[in-house]
């Protein structure tokens, strides 16, 4: 199906319907690669759900008026089809007049709404800053140091470790009202919080969100605006937010990487149903759109890069860690223990003088101390020995310094602080103080008094959050869902902090050795398992752990500049897929990656096999669609992916005019071919004709050009050439000229000013990369762009090793020959490129294929449906003169006013009948032999 005809409206039509008619609880999954195609969808979207809207508000007032019972019984089963039933969760229905909840989910970059974060610019940075202001712990952290700031101006931090690391013990938001309270904005940044995250983990619930399609922006404007239940302004956070309603919508659109990648998708709601079964097939359809490149995608999301700062970075976060564990367990124990007495005595003595005074007004309490005479008769004694200052105490702290440590405050190894004496402990030594083991027990009965809580509850309690703990860490795990399950138990051998940072230390130290090389080397995750375990004798079935364990450590020192040790993240994350994955990955290092003579070598774990990352999607959705106006030829994909279609369909399209010019220039006005085959590729009349062939089109063709190139390299060659020969300067008399580069903030800034130049008048020329950023997601519609020319044929690099390894692995598995698969990954790149100048029916353009080996039967024939059937035969191996002369002939025919027929519109009147609207549709496309 072309580009700009409707398609994803169809879709959406299409889905929606289907999803009103069946009134369940299944969702409708959008996927696009960019957030400017995930904007435009939504808005489409809009389009398709207001119009439903009106035509069922209309259905319904009509059937209102109607009297006669029959039609009054017909009426009431087309409200049944959308009527929830009683008790039915009508948040993921549709409404009365089939309204829906949908949205978009993004980066927090492009979400968040905290001007502190947005100071960053980087996306890590962005994600690290969230962080610092949202994690649990932090939160908690800052709640309680506020709370404690009353009390004491010592060793705050230390305290407040001990309570949020036992905090089972002690009611959290009854001493330091952590979840209840409220404040400003203002107030929560002064605090060293976001203020957008505490009002949403605070006032967000379902039923305060309007039904409607929310596009990202629309989304920021509504939680700006948000009002909780006692109508009060309370803005929250839209990234959290769009992460929770995800949960209800009945549409959401969003990034390929949430559904594709593990490490992303297992972060949102999706990766898996409310039970957190991952085996369980859901009802959910999921589209795919633009989907000619989703084995690329699936193959990123599996592979990691090392290269020689990696390791170098890893080993100094290594360092780092160590000291924060030993640092962590420096303490001083006297200090602390006495200073965690005296807060503990008055936050207590804090409540009683509070509810003293509720008394005294005649209020009914429940005292804090019932059930505990104990406690009650000998506490004045107690915290008057744990005083500061008291002779007594210091005798006491003198003793306890005697002791083997059985009464210490230390971190234990999985980093959990520990206070023996508060925490009920029973120490090695039986010798001791009989008041100190009396006030210890005294207060944890006293505390668990309060919480109206016994030993067992308690335990149910650290079990339920510790497997909490566990399953968030998990979700940012690489592996895929499936596998995931497999790897809950962790190995003895890594469950200590220490052993676990030695052994990747050692694991380090060989990546480094095996990266210093001169040669390129390749082989299978088995080979390279079985060289480690011999090199460094260590048994590597912790490997498939590391990632786990990482996170895990990272989470108990409660660290925040995650970004800080991104290194390491990713030595474990290679260790991790090693570790588990072994057919279809190969495992290559390059001396010499970026080019010959620079050596800067780098590790490639890399993933051949496309259909392991689809493999999950298959096995997750019922329903699952791939669809693209460039998705050809369609019988290779499902090799490429390895699954069985139950239906594959070219469908064609009608236009009102031939609005497309496609020409394949093949030669010079002197005959010589044109080419950027490689022996070619250096010849200067080649260049030089290329040259040529853009100054006339600037000549003669308005507004915009786009041009691509099959490389960098290439591009760069090009253009000093024609710097030198004066093509640019004669270029520059017609156009302006921007480029494409490696920077994505100059790019856009470039295409920001082209579209500009255009909108002026002036016109201009756009020069990019077949697989650079410009060729996915940004449309060159109306006047932006006019005609499009594709400098030779965008081959993939054939010396890559990794393609090399690809391919055989292509070959053996599948069956697809080397040339098969390299010529149809180079024609759809192109088909991408050349489509992006056409994104409705009233667009018009040329399309240039400048490359002698256009014109062979096995590339030509690859091109989409819809492009060579605007090919005319006598549109093939031209010449450049003749290119110019049809292309300025196809612009005059166009320059006359477009009107619109019945092949592309089809009246209110003929929609009301069904079977008639079909056969006309049959017959202007031509599908009569097709259905």
């Amino acid at each position: 199906m072309p580009t700009g005809t409707g398609k994803t409206v169809a879709i959406f039509s299409l889905i929606t319907s289907y999803q009103y008619y069946k009134n369940d609880d299944s969702k409708f999954i959008f996927c696009t690669r960019t957030v400017a195609e995930m904007e435009k969808s939504l808005i489409e979207l809009k389009k398709v759900i207001n119009y439903r809207i009106n035509i069922i508000k209309k259905r319904n007032e009509l059937s209102e008026q109607i009297v006669k019972t029959d039609i009054k019984e017909d009426s009431d089963m087309i409200r049944n089809e959308y009527k929830d039933e009683e008790g039915d969760n009508g948040w993921s229905r549709f409404g009365k007049n089939s309204e829906i909840l949908a949205m978009g989910i993004s980066a927090r970059r492009c979400m968040c709404v905290n001007e502190k974060v947005l100071l960053k610019h980087e996306r890590e940075k962005i994600d690290e800053e969230c962080h610092k202001l949202t994690a649990t712990f932090v939160r908690e952290k800052k709640y309680i140091s506020k709370k404690l700031n009353n009390y004491s101006n010592s060793n705050i931090d230390r305290i407040s470790d001990f309570i949020i690391k036992n905090k089972h013990h002690i009611d959290m938001e009854d001493y330091f009202s952590i979840y209840n309270s409220k404040n400003s904005i203002s107030e929560y940044n002064d605090l060293g919080l976001c203020g957008y995250f505490e009002n949403y983990k605070k006032d967000f619930v379902y039923e305060l969100i309007e039904p409607g399609v929310y596009t990202i922006e629309e989304l920021k404007t509504l939680c700006k605006n948000y009002k909780n239940r006692e109508n009060m302004n309370a803005p929250i956070c839209p990234y959290f937010c769009a992460k929770k309603i995800i949960e209800i919508a009945k549409v959401i659109v969003l990034n390929y990487q949430y559904i594709i990648d593990p490490k992303v998708s297992k972060s949102i709601f999706l990766g898996k149903d409310i039970n957190n079964r991952v085996n369980y097939k859901k009802n959910d359809i999921i589209v795919f759109d633009e989907a000619h490149n989703i084995d690329s995608v699936c193959l990123e999301a599996l592979s990691v890069n090392i290269d020689r700062s990696i390791l170098n970075k890893a080993s100094m976060n290594i360092t780092t860690l160590f000291k924060k564990i030993e640092k962590s367990r420096i303490v001083n124990e006297d200090k602390l223990r006495e200073e965690c007495y005296k807060i503990l005595k008055k936050i207590k003595s804090g409540k009683e003088e509070y509810n003293s005074m509720l008394n005294k007004n005649g209020e009914p309490i429940e005292s804090i101390n019932s059930g505990n005479k104990l406690f009650s008769e000998n506490r004045g004694d107690m915290f008057t020995q744990l005083s500061s200052g008291n002779e007594n105490n210091d005798n006491n702290l003198e003793s306890q310094n005697k002791k083997n440590q059985q009464d210490e405050i230390y971190f234990d190894e999985e980093m959990n602080l520990v206070f023996r004496g508060l925490m009920g402990e029973e120490p090695n030594n039986k010798e001791g103080d009989d008041i100190e083991k009396l006030t210890d027990k005294v207060i944890i009965d006293d505390l668990k008094k309060i919480l109206n809580i016994d030993d067992k509850e308690n335990d149910d309690v650290k079990d339920k959050d510790k497997d909490k703990s566990n399953l968030e860490e998990i979700n940012y795990s690489p592996l895929l869902m499936e596998d995931i399950i497999k790897n809950v138990v962790m190995p003895g051998n890594i469950r200590k902090s220490e052993h676990f940072l030695n052994l990747m230390r050692i694991v380090v130290v060989y990546l480094k050795k095996y990266i210093n090389i001169y040669e390129v080397t390749s082989e299978g995750p088995l080979s390279f398992l079985y060289k480690c375990e011999k090199d460094t004798k260590l048994d590597t079935s912790f490997f498939k752990y590391s990632f786990d364990r990482l996170k895990s450590l990272l989470n108990a020192l409660q660290v925040v500049d995650t970004d800080d040790y991104s290194s390491l993240n990713v030595v474990c994350n290679f260790c991790t897929l090693i570790g588990n994955y072994f057919k279809g990955f190969i495992i290559i290092c390059e001396p010499y990656p970026e080019a010959t003579g620079i050596y800067d070598p780098v590790i490639q774990f890399a993933c051949l096999d496309s259909s392991i990352a689809m493999k999950s999607v298959l096995n997750r959705y019922k329903s699952v669609v791939l669809t693209s106006g460039t998705i050809t030829p369609l019988e290779l994909y499902p090799k490429l992916l390895n699954f069985s279609t139950v239906l594959t369909a070219s469908f064609p399209m009608s236009f009102d005019r031939n609005c497309v010019c496609p020409l394949i220039v093949t030669k010079s006005s002197d005959l010589i071919p044109l080419s950027s085959q490689y022996s070619l590729r250096n010849d200067l009349n080649v260049i030089k004709n290329y040259g040529f062939l853009l100054v006339e089109m600037c000549k003669n063709i308005p507004d915009g050009i786009i041009s691509y190139f099959p490389s960098y390299i290439y591009m760069e060659h090009v253009m000093s050439t024609w710097y030198e020969l004066g093509i640019i300067s004669n270029i520059l008399e017609y156009k302006l000229i921007f480029i494409e580069t490696k920077d994505i903030v100059s790019t856009t800034i470039a295409l920001h000013n082209f579209k500009k130049a255009c909108d002026l008048g002036k016109g201009a020329v756009f020069l990019s990369i077949c697989r650079g950023k410009i060729a996915e997601g940004i449309d060159f519609d109306k006047h932006y762009g006019k005609c499009v020319i594709l400098f030779g044929i965008p081959y993939q690099y054939t010396l890559s090793r990794i393609l090399k390894a690809r391919l055989d692995f292509l070959k053996e598995t599948y069956n697809i020959q080397e040339n098969e698969f390299l010529t149809f990954d180079a024609m759809r790149q192109a088909s991408q490129c050349v489509g992006r100048i056409i994104r409705n029916k009233k667009d018009y353009g040329i399309m240039i294929f400048s490359d002698i080996r256009y014109a062979r039967n096995d590339k030509k024939g690859k091109l989409p449906p819809w492009i060579i059937k605007c090919m005319d035969v006598s549109n093939i191996n031209l010449t450049i003169g003749a290119g110019v002369s049809i292309s300025k002939k196809f612009l005059l025919n166009m320059s006359q006013e477009y009107k619109e027929t019945d092949q592309t519109k089809i009246s209110q009147v003929i929609l009301q009948n069904p079977s008639k609207c079909w056969d006309i549709v049959k017959s202007v496309l031509n599908m009569d032999d097709f259905i």
